[in-house]
């Protein structure tokens, strides 16, 4: 089970604590008014989610992160797909343990949303690049639980099915990737 939100407290904010109270104000009112549109049959565009989601990780706001893709497939027909998650990881700022949190979150809301024939065109599409990275910088780590999470529910709600030689096979392949490297020594001063 993935935790409900990261705490605030491991959230390291750019600026002061008032410019980052006053987007989660704006990301409150943006959600309520999106839910009102989403009522009369309106719906925000992909760009608009997309600029939002991406302002709330500058800021470090996981919170209002997960609110908003969690909206996205609850409440739309927006697609969150693997680049707008790749930017999202890509947020040197937002602790490892928040990205890798937001990244089960998307993988599990994905296979929820799915399983809805209505929204069957409304899924994450994983790309392999990310799950390798994401449990490469887990085992780089040693975060044991995250990995095991990433593994679990790849297998338990996406039929992804990976044994002691897939992970070999992952480790050495992103070993092979220079890119990888020298984003993992950024990431490990997070």
């Amino acid at each position: 089970q993935v935790k409900q939100q990261p705490d605030s407290a491991q959230i390291r904010r750019p600026g002061s604590n008032h410019a980052a109270g006053e987007w989660t104000l704006w990301a409150e009112f943006l959600l309520a008014m999106c839910t009102l549109l989403a009522a009369c049959g309106i719906h925000m565009s992909p760009l608009g989610f997309n600029l939002m989601v991406h302002t709330a990780c500058s800021v470090g706001d996981m919170n209002s992160v997960l609110a908003l893709t969690t909206y996205m497939h609850t409440h739309t027909h927006v697609q969150f797909h693997a680049g707008m998650l790749s930017s999202i990881l890509s947020v040197y700022k937002v602790p490892y343990a928040a990205k890798c949190d937001l990244f089960l979150h998307m993988l599990q809301s994905s296979a929820r949303v799915g399983a809805h024939s209505e929204w069957s065109n409304v899924a994450v599409q994983v790309n392999p690049t990310l799950v390798l990275y994401m449990v490469r910088l887990a085992e780089s780590l040693d975060d044991v639980q995250h990995l095991c999470q990433v593994v679990d529910v790849l297998g338990r709600e996406h039929c992804v099915e990976l044994g002691a030689q897939d992970i070999e096979q992952l480790r050495s392949l992103a070993m092979d990737s220079a890119q990888i490297r020298e984003e993992l020594k950024t990431w490990k001063n997070v």
